[in-house]
């Protein structure tokens, strides 16, 4: 994960001289309630990472997502393939590193204990923070990306997502899909950890864990259109 931050964060600096273009192109309504809003949306960080609940804060006539919308987006989000790879990559180096859980043994049938439990908690995770409390609370689950200003603008925004989220009425409202999905999910793992594993302190690790992951993750939803767009400028002659 350590690996993944500093990543993002010196792209996020290699970007800063690219000065994107503000999106203000009206947004196409997607199958499902979802969006684009120019060529610069890309659907996966990297080409990898899923990126499908993105659009801008300055997008026209954006769609209302429905239950049902934020189900399918959840879905979508955690079943993936980008989503299988990544968690098979951070676990190879969680697990190389022995982080998190070191009474997990090395070796490959380790390695398929540790990626199962990481599956699980990815998945709780993303169905309770982006479908099932949102539709309690009638909360957005999407990111919606600042995509101009000054970096340290941006950084504190996308930061502050992880507090602050839209309402289905257009509202900005405390995150209660993100604060009570990622800790709820922390709780809901005690259901199949290991008993060593089951305690209000380790609740309260994955809770950390899964903000720090999204963190991340607003980051990349932030700032990987500039990135994208520096680098296809690198390769022109």
């Amino acid at each position: 994960m350590k690996y993944l931050s500093a990543l993002v964060f010196c792209s996020c600096l290699l970007a800063q001289d690219a000065q994107p273009e503000a999106t203000t192109a009206a947004p196409v309504a997607q199958p499902g309630g979802y969006q684009q809003y120019g060529t610069q949306d890309k659907k996966r960080i990297l080409g990898i990472m899923p990126n499908f609940r993105t659009t801008s804060v300055n997008a026209k006539d954006i769609v209302k997502l429905s239950s049902g919308d934020k189900f399918k987006l959840a879905a979508r989000d955690a079943f993936d393939p980008g989503a299988f790879f990544t968690t098979a990559i951070l676990t190879g180096i969680s697990h190389w590193q022995q982080q998190y859980y070191p009474a997990i043994p090395l070796g490959a049938k380790g390695y398929g204990e540790r990626y199962g439990l990481n599956f699980l908690d990815n998945t709780s995770s993303t169905f309770l923070s982006e479908a099932i409390i949102p539709s309690i609370t009638h909360q957005d689950p999407r990111y919606f990306r600042l995509g101009e200003g000054s970096i340290k603008k941006r950084l504190g925004y996308s930061l502050s997502r992880l507090l602050i989220a839209r309402s289905d009425s257009g509202k900005w409202v405390v995150n209660g899909g993100q604060l009570g999905g990622g800790f709820a999910a922390g709780a809901l793992a005690n259901l199949y950890y290991p008993a060593s594993q089951r305690s209000v302190e380790n609740t309260f690790i994955r809770f950390g864990i899964n903000l720090g992951t999204d963190g991340l993750s607003n980051l990349g939803r932030e700032f990987w259109p500039d990135i994208a767009k520096l680098m296809s400028r690198h390769k022109k002659p």
